[in-house]
């Protein structure tokens, strides 16, 4: 927008250039005894304020770190933990590489590099941090760059005599909460590691989740918000299941008091004693499938399990129908059948 002079009572000429500091939006006045003088200082400071805010003789390196931590303060602990994990381990090729100088050709090969030793899905979140950081300082430039393609990985669900036997040996133990409320109520294991007994409503028979444990920066076990904004709930659950929750409690004032890793190597070692295939979070799977199959619509769904968008429950569905293909293949085969023999 042209900055254009407005002229005082005093004769002299004013032009305001709108800035922003510390979040605040205001206008810096400059005032010149011509209209061309005023606009021209005024045109001067803007440019200048324009450039001082592009970072461009910033190094790569030292531009992701600057915008970690501008991002401290609002960004989970764990997403902090990964965001300086993957500064640490993933740009070594471009770190040095001031921002004005960066060409799609440099991140290209950085990737590369990326991808030659780690997943499709790795190689993506690297260069997402990288973007993300441009697009805050560098936003004039727009890489052109080829991703690894994305690795189908097949969704597992577990049956239901699965859960059965998980129950039936975690019984009286710590590791039968955690497996309750995973498979009957899809939480994660950072959100059963947090949960309290006082979220515990046993008159109104609802479970309050509003926090969760993750790793932080040093790499300890910090209580913070649910993964999501949608991840902060309430969920109506049975009164027996409050019962067998409360059963466990052993005078511990959390549910589950252990971390999640050890809450995962805990199960896995179960899992093993028993000759059962299964990850923790595919408990989880079980809770949406279990859902699917009562005809919960997605809205209802995505609230209990706390997601923002329905990728996960969208993957369930499909796994669903991909097991009944069989069964529905028969089914139109033999009423076609018939539609021949009338």
């Amino acid at each position: 927008m042209a900055i254009k002079a407005e002229k005082l009572h005093s004769g002299n000429w004013r032009a305001r250039v709108q800035v922003i500091e510390n979040g605040k939006r205001s206008n810096k006045s400059f005032t010149a005894t011509t209209r061309k003088q005023a606009e021209f200082l005024a045109a001067q400071y803007a440019l200048t304020e324009k450039e001082a805010r592009k970072p461009l003789n910033d190094t790569v390196g030292a531009a992701i770190d600057k915008y970690i931590d501008a991002r401290t303060a609002i960004l989970s602990p764990a997403t902090v933990r990964v965001y300086r994990q993957t500064r640490r381990c993933y740009y070594h090729t471009i770190e040095n590489i001031k921002l004005k100088d960066l060409r799609s050709e440099d991140i290209q090969r950085a990737m590369n590099e990326v991808a030659k030793k780690n997943s499709p899905k790795t190689a993506r979140n690297v260069y997402a941090l990288l973007t993300a950081m441009l697009k805050a300082y560098h936003p004039d430039f727009q890489p052109r760059v080829n991703l690894p393609k994305k690795v189908h990985h097949e969704v597992i669900i577990p049956e239901k005599d699965v859960i059965a036997k998980l129950l039936d040996a975690a019984q009286g133990t710590i590791l039968e909460n955690a497996i309750l409320l995973a498979a009957g109520y899809g939480m994660r294991r950072g959100e059963i590691c947090a949960l309290l007994y006082a979220d515990i409503n046993k008159k109104n028979n609802q479970i309050s989740i509003t926090k969760s444990l993750a790793k932080n920066e040093g790499n300890e076990w910090v209580v913070k918000a649910p993964k999501s904004y949608a991840g902060t709930r309430t969920i109506g659950v049975s009164s027996n299941m409050i019962e067998r929750l409360m059963k466990n409690r052993h005078d511990f004032k959390r549910v589950c008091p252990i971390h999640p890793d050890m809450l995962t190597r805990r199960f896995m070692r179960l899992c093993a004693s028993l000759g059962i295939s299964c990850r923790f979070h595919d408990l989880r799977h079980y809770n949406a499938s279990l859902m699917l199959a009562l005809s919960v619509p997605d809205k209802y769904a995505m609230e209990r399990l706390g997601q923002a968008t329905p990728g996960m429950i969208k993957a369930v569905y499909q796994h669903i129908m991909s097991d009944k293909r069989e069964e529905v293949n028969e089914a139109v085969n033999e009423a076609v059948e018939g539609m021949l023999t009338m």
